[in-house]
């Protein structure tokens, strides 16, 4: 993966969602990365090349990059191209007895409750609701759960 030949063939984006295209296929990629399958130093496709692979405008492949960049989860190199910056380390939440954990689709009320700032780009919320306190969401993708005992 560490070089231009990453196709981005198993990328699965749905045009008539309602959720822009940009935001999808920045999310497709960011899942990639953190289940490494695009690993840190990994050479990501030119704006053009990705754009008529996946049948995407070159404006919609270029907002997700920018957003990936403005999250850190990838940078450019003038002259060579776009990379993975690093890993998503894994977080890890324990929760106490009584509480409730749950994964649900990530909703634009969560982002009060998030703990992470790379929030823009979640597919997915880890929710933990605690007995007597406010909910918090996590990130789904990166987030590993321990309970009590």
């Amino acid at each position: 993966m560490a070089n231009a030949q990453w196709a981005g063939a198993d990328l699965v984006l749905y045009p008539e969602s309602p959720m822009p295209l940009y935001l999808q296929l920045a999310r497709e990629l960011r899942a990639h990365v953190s289940r490494s399958q695009l690993p840190a130093g990994a050479l990501l496709p030119s704006v053009p090349v990705l754009a008529e692979r996946l049948s995407l405008s070159r404006d919609t492949v270029n907002k997700a990059y920018e957003l990936l960049r403005d999250v850190g989860t990838i940078k450019a190199r003038r002259g060579t191209g776009w990379f993975v910056t690093a890993a998503i380390p894994p977080r890890y939440v324990t929760f106490e007895p009584g509480s409730l954990v749950y994964a649900r689709p990530f909703r634009p009320t969560d982002v009060d409750a998030i703990k992470d700032e790379k929030v823009k780009v979640m597919a997915s919320a880890l929710i933990v609701e605690t007995p007597g306190r406010r909910p918090v969401a996590y990130d789904a993708m990166r987030t590993v759960v321990a309970g009590p005992g």
